[in-house]
């Protein structure tokens, strides 16, 4: 994630491919071009839980920053809500932590980054076959970030097939020669003949 490092944010769901030489937990692709597929149903789903271990093959999970929640494991929220931690930094309560981030029609977080001007703008992506794949932009106040909270934040942008979009998974803040707020957007082909790499860039607009 790209994000200040007084706000560095890691995911409670966020796993990296593994590229550990541990052969146990390496994924055999044999043909160029081939979907891999696995499932994902062995993850915990208890509410509360913040014990829990990654254990899919070919998967891992890393966190960074020191402190009692940097032992790569996951945990749960316990309102169905997507948890997150402060690490490397301290909230304004003058301490690090977990948090949650309200989750909405079955959007889950991609990526995020921090604006300039204080805001945390999370890339959300949803897909379902019968609705099709969604992406959407919120803004969230980083003042409002603090250990125990529950964070929402407003709408900047939703988008659905009838855009051009596709697996959107990457967004970054930047400004432009003239002061104007870029964000730039990035899907990932995933080497499938059904989807496209795509970069979007878009000038955010105050209202």
């Amino acid at each position: 994630m790209r994000l200040a490092p007084k706000f560095l944010l890691a995911l409670a769901a966020l796993v990296l491919l593994s590229a550990s030489p541990v052969l146990s937990q390496c994924v055999s692709l044999t043909t160029l071009g081939s979907a891999a597929t696995q499932n994902f149903d062995t993850l915990s789903n208890t509410a509360g839980s913040t014990t829990n271990n990654l254990t899919i093959t070919g998967w891992f999970m890393t966190e960074s920053g020191g402190g009692a929640r940097d032992n790569e494991q996951y945990a749960v929220d316990t309102g169905g809500n997507l948890l997150g931690f402060l690490i490397g930094g301290r909230d304004g309560q003058g301490a690090g932590g977990a948090f949650s981030l309200k989750r909405t029609d079955d959007f889950d977080v991609s990526d995020c980054a921090a604006t300039p001007d204080g805001n945390l703008l999370v890339l959300e992506r949803r897909f379902s076959w019968t609705r099709g794949l969604a992406v959407r932009i919120r803004s969230v106040p980083l003042a409002a970030i603090k250990s125990g909270a529950l964070v929402d934040g407003r709408e900047l942008m939703f988008a659905d097939m009838g855009s051009q979009i596709d697996n959107m998974e990457g967004v970054s803040v930047h400004r432009d020669s003239s002061g104007a707020l870029v964000l730039t957007l990035l899907s990932d082909d995933n080497f499938s003949l059904l989807q496209r790499t795509l970069l979007l860039q878009f000038t955010l607009v105050r209202e």
